[in-house]
């Protein structure tokens, strides 16, 4: 998930004589991916200028509990507002060090993602009063579970923080529950809640927090959320900023999405991410209807329950004309549905469209080279459906008159097209480059 890979801290500079470390005009160390180890923590630490130092980047540098000891003792990081600690072998004991006696009270951001932290090393992060400059906390892909989530949600100190990662944990609806129950991170932006245990209760306390007034970014994807938990978010009138929302892989139905379809505050959401749901054509037709999300760049409904009702309606709604991206693989749909997809006549900055496994033909396929205004389009993938040559040839025909930008049509595993066909295809000169047949080259869009 792009939102979860950390940067790095910033361009070296100026290299520190007889020295490991490599310190900018920031005042930072930037040591990532430096197999440094404790010793290399110990003799850092023994710097002088280390005082004077306000970013502290240390990610996979190969560093355990006794590094991040002497990183929480050390006494001269008062001016310390960024440390990154990721990707190391940092467990309960060394987050619990740095909970309890870092002293760092200009301290914004702190990482401990991919390591190895459970509850107790949260829970001492969490009960952690001194940080009153904290904004972004880092901590995903960990072992955490409701304890350490709860003493988390209990934190009254951290009245700055905007962002809190907590994606790839163990978080269940109690842990949930208490970070949704929080009403002192009134200016928190992005809240990362992706892959854990959540269900509807967890959900449900979520969608009626009312303090935070400047949410942006809502992840929940890939959880246990049903229609209740999805109606409750849908119902919140507080986030008027949201511009994101992930909902992917969890278990809403049609009532989730007519909820959502309701909501008419979300007048920046960008994107809204429901793939991998159980969303029928009610539901779909009850997003299609939506008339306030008229900044939608993004809209994923691949692998539902959508048919040819669903994409029509899709295909009708001219509020969206901001759209980029719309997918719709893994569903019921055939010629008769996509017709509209392909007749649309506002998503003029559409620069991508999945409709690969679901039911297209040829008839389906010549309505789609036939459209006229998507001429920012990329890429176009209709693999794993029924097209044959034709409809193929017509792509390809209509890539090279209208769709300038296109760079790749997907036509993998359309089981009507000979071997000979699909030669043809390949070695037409005007096009044959831009349509991918062969099998093996399909690769899977990372956003799914």
């Amino acid at each position: 998930m792009e939102s979860t890979q950390e940067k790095t801290c910033g361009d070296k500079t100026e290299m520190e004589a007889d020295s490991n470390t490599t310190t900018t005009k920031s005042m930072q160390i930037d040591l990532d991916n430096q197999k440094i180890g404790t010793a290399g923590v110990l003799k850092l630490i023994q710097d002088d200028s280390l005082k004077n130092i306000e970013s502290l980047c240390l990610r996979n540098c190969d560093l355990d509990d006794d590094a991040a000891c002497l990183i929480a003792n050390t006494k001269t990081l008062s001016n310390l507002k960024g440390l990154y600690l990721s990707s190391n072998q940092i467990t309960d004991k060394g987050a619990s060090a740095l909970g309890n006696n870092l002293n760092a009270p200009n301290l914004e951001d702190l990482r401990l993602t991919e390591c190895q932290v459970g509850d107790a090393g949260a829970v001492s992060i969490g009960n952690n009063t001194q940080w009153t400059n904290l904004r972004f906390l880092g901590f995903g892909s960990n072992q955490i579970s409701d304890e350490g989530a709860c003493a988390l949600g209990k934190n009254k100190a951290w009245v700055k923080l905007e962002k809190l990662w907590l994606d790839n944990n163990q978080i269940g609806d109690s842990g949930a529950a208490a970070i949704g129950e929080n009403t002192f991170w009134t200016n928190i932006k992005d809240l990362l809640l992706a892959n854990n245990n959540i269900g509807d209760y967890g959900a449900t306390v979520i969608g009626k927090n009312k303090a935070w007034k400047n949410l942006q970014y809502l992840w929940l994807s890939d959880n246990q959320i049903g229609d209740n938990g999805c109606i409750a978010v849908a119902e919140n009138t507080t986030w008027v900023n949201l511009k994101q929302l992930y909902l992917s892989n969890n278990k809403i139905g049609d009532d989730g999405a007519n909820a959502l379809a309701k909501n008419k505050i979300w007048k920046n959401l960008a994107e809204l991410w429901l793939h991998g749901n159980q969303i029928g054509d009610s539901g779909c037709v009850s997003l299609a209807e939506n008339a306030t999300w008229t900044e939608l760049r993004c809209l994923l409904l691949g692998e539902n329950k959508i048919g040819n009702e669903g994409a029509s309606a899709i295909g009708k709604n001219k509020v969206w004309v901001n759209l980029e991206e719309l997918s719709l693989f893994g569903n019921m749909i055939t010629d008769e549905g996509v017709r509209e997809i392909a007749r649309n006549t506002v998503w003029t900055n559409l620069t991508r469209l999945e409709l690969s496994n679901n039911q297209i033909g040829n008839e389906g396929a010549i309505e789609l080279a036939g459209n006229t205004i998507w001429v920012k389009l990329t890429e176009l993938d209709l693999s794993d459906n029924q097209i044959g040559y034709k409809g193929g040839a017509l792509l390809g025909a209509n890539a090279c008159k209208r769709w300038e930008n296109l760079e790749l049509i997907w036509l993998l595993n359309n089981e009507r097209m000979k071997a000979e066909e699909k030669n043809a295809l390949r070695g037409n000169i005007l096009f044959g480059q831009k349509i991918n047949i062969e099998e093996g080259e399909y690769e899977v869009y990372d956003s799914y």
